[in-house]
């Protein structure tokens, strides 16, 4: 019989750094963001890929919602793809994998996400920092809605050129700002920052949509 005594923390650690057989949650690499993209609009996600109530997992994109996968080398509902067939369009509009169990799934591609966004009020984008052509600006959802950034760095978020001896921060402020020319003239710009993760994929919770929107999308839900 083997041994109840729990292990000291320390021991349990380098148990799960080392151990060859995957564990649920985080790893002991560089953590990192993932992205989800939609499987019919290979758009990414910005609230999360996320069952909600249902049997399969979606999201939110500016195309509208869609299915996604919750990790990489899986479908919308979680069943694992065959290796020699991943997640791929295959032809058709939307992304699918062959299913180790048999058939096809709907999926998703997951990035790992190396380059951060930050909106000019210091929030982390949770999609891509994109242009608004009618408004002539830069902006991207956040977990509170959505806000203004810069999809270069030090340009703010109108893609105005910072002075080259300013570059774009927060200065004290709660917000992030430079000055553009020698006259002093400043405007709001975003932060940009990248990193180097190496991860397993694992699902992130963010923030569900409205409830009455779930409920409008009830007679959707026989959708294969």
């Amino acid at each position: 019989m083997m041994n109840q005594r729990r292990l000291p923390p320390l021991f349990l650690t380098v148990i799960l750094c080392l151990s060859p057989w995957p564990t649920s949650g985080d790893t002991c690499t560089n953590d990192c963001t993932l992205k989800y993209y939609t499987s019919h609009y290979d758009k990414q996600c910005y609230d999360g890929c996320e069952e909600r109530g249902y049997d399969y997992h979606w999201c939110h994109s500016t195309k509208g919602w869609d299915y996604c996968s919750p990790r990489k080398d899986v479908d919308y509902k979680g069943n694992a793809c065959d290796e020699d067939y991943p997640c791929n369009k295959y032809g058709g509009d939307y992304y699918s994998c062959r299913l180790k169990k048999g058939g096809w799934g709907r999926c998703g591609r997951v990035e790992s996400k190396t380059t951060i966004h930050q909106t000019i009020k210091l929030k982390d984008c949770t999609d891509d920092c994109q242009y608004y052509e009618s408004g002539k600006y830069f902006w991207c959802h956040t977990v509170d809605g959505w806000d203004y950034c810069s999809s270069n760095p030090d340009h703010t978020y109108k893609d105005v050129t910072c002075r080259p001896n300013h570059k774009c921060g927060a200065y004290g402020q709660t917000y992030s700002w430079c000055y553009t020319t020698d006259k002093n003239n400043w405007d709001y710009c975003g932060l940009i920052s990248t990193t180097e993760c190496e991860c397993s994929p694992q699902h992130r919770s963010k923030r569900a949509p409205p409830q009455r929107e779930i409920e409008r999308r009830g007679d959707q839900n026989g959708k294969q």
